[in-house]
């Protein structure tokens, strides 16, 4: 499906077919614009995240929230969802001040690295469905799609995306764009398309996951980048080396 419409044109909901996904393509970017108006209006959605891929939907909508994490997912209560926020804007969602990583040491690593989700001290603002225990997991790529796709929904006034890997709970990580129609495809209002074999094996994961609530920086979840290079990029900003439990 190919649409050069503006993201002003689409200011008006789309009307989403329930039971069938639209089939979008991560190289158009009218395709980016619709996917981005269908979250803004409480849709949910399949997309590519430099690897694996996951669900996507509003982080302030709840009930979106709600849809992906027991409707598609059936994760257990007491779980949370990512956010998708970028790193510049995470001074507006995190309480820098209950951490000893400021917003820069943040931004150094998530941009440094093929991907990376971190866990922060979360403000007040932050809707409650996204918090666990007064913290915050924000993950982020330099990945065009999801860039567009970001700015095209706040555009349309949106604050952040909420991010998951695309699977059932304690099911493997789709990487594989025909298993997320085989699954679900009529759970969805949306499938961004794009082939990621071209990707090595070990970046074709989940995201790797660090807590960075406390001085030292622990691994919270093994995924697509290693060991070595998180402590790389921490050495950087001469910080200590990741504590892996």
């Amino acid at each position: 499906m190919s649409d050069s419409r503006t993201v002003e044109s689409l200011a008006t909901p789309l009307k989403i077919e329930q039971g069938k996904a639209l089939r979008l393509q991560a190289n158009r970017h009218g395709d980016l614009v619709i996917a981005a108006n269908i979250i803004k209006n409480g849709g949910v959605g399949i997309a590519p995240f430099k690897g694996p891929f996951g669900f996507f939907g509003d982080y302030d909508n709840k009930e979106a929230n709600a849809r992906v994490m027991y409707d598609i997912k059936h994760r257990a209560p007491g779980k949370i969802l990512s956010a998708i926020i970028r790193p510049d804007n995470l001074h507006s969602h995190v309480d820098f001040s209950k951490t000893s990583y400021t917003q820069e040491d943040i931004k150094h690593f998530q941009t440094k690295l093929h991907a990376l989700g971190v866990r922060l001290p979360a403000k007040s603002e932050v809707p409650e469905h996204m918090t666990v225990d007064g913290t915050i997991m924000s993950i982020w790529s330099e990945y065009d799609p999801i860039n567009i796709i970001m700015t095209q929904f706040q555009n349309l006034g949106g604050r952040a995306l909420f991010g998951t890997s695309a699977n059932e709970s304690h099911e493997p990580t789709i990487i594989k764009v025909e298993d997320a129609w085989n699954k679900f495809g009529d759970k969805v209002d949306f499938i961004l398309e794009e082939d990621l074999s071209y990707l090595p094996e070990e970046r074709r994961m989940s995201t790797t996951l660090v807590d960075f609530t406390k001085d030292v920086p622990i691994q919270m979840r093994a995924g697509n980048v290693s060991v070595q290079e998180i402590n790389s990029v921490l050495r950087q900003r001469n910080k200590p080396d990741l504590l892996i439990p």
